[in-house]
């Protein structure tokens, strides 16, 4: 009977129908723009040496910066590398760049066409940007988890870094 009622339920609701069309809608669009970001092999490539240079720029610095003490206010050498981890990773997300890609759709007029379509412009963009950097994103979290996994061993459970990750899976949830 449980299979009735949900059924029933998705035929009873339009919000439910709209919603699920919606939803839909977002996939493909995030779809189309995660295959077509795949297709540049060298910017993949470029991206994949550009991780690796930083990260270990950023260890020298860090190194440097750490050698004298243990921590600097509390922080550890360790926690402050995974916390950069934290923060490219949320940054490398792309959705700081989603208010220029409005401001581009309104100079070049194609958010007239847009805003007709029965779908949220906001979460289009949004769906079309994550589409677009995922695959900086999982390269990120690949390539510099082996990094930092070599060069300063497990993650600790310190508050800045607990923090990241709480704020960076509520704010993907909340999306």
């Amino acid at each position: 009977t449980s299979t009735w009622q949900i059924q029933n339920w998705k035929k009873s609701s339009p919000l439910c129908m709209r919603l699920i069309a919606n939803i839909r809608a977002f996939a493909t669009t995030f779809r189309v723009s995660f295959r077509a970001s795949l297709e540049s092999k060298m910017s993949i490539f470029f991206s994949f040496i550009n991780t690796i240079v930083v990260t270990l720029i950023l260890f020298g610095i860090f190194q440097v910066a750490f050698a004298h003490t243990g921590s600097i206010r509390g922080l550890t050498f360790s926690a402050a590398m995974w916390s950069l981890q934290m923060y490219a990773l949320w940054w490398g997300i792309g959705i700081r760049n989603v208010y220029g890609d409005i401001a581009n759709s309104i100079q070049d007029g194609s958010i007239e066409t847009r805003l007709v379509r029965p779908q949220h412009f906001l979460a289009y963009i949004s769906a079309f940007r994550l589409g677009k950097q995922m695959n900086l994103f999982v390269l990120q979290i690949i390539v510099n988890s082996i990094l930092l996994l070599a060069l300063v061993g497990l993650p600790p459970v310190h508050p800045t870094f607990t923090w990241l990750i709480s704020t960076g899976v509520l704010f993907l949830c909340g999306m």
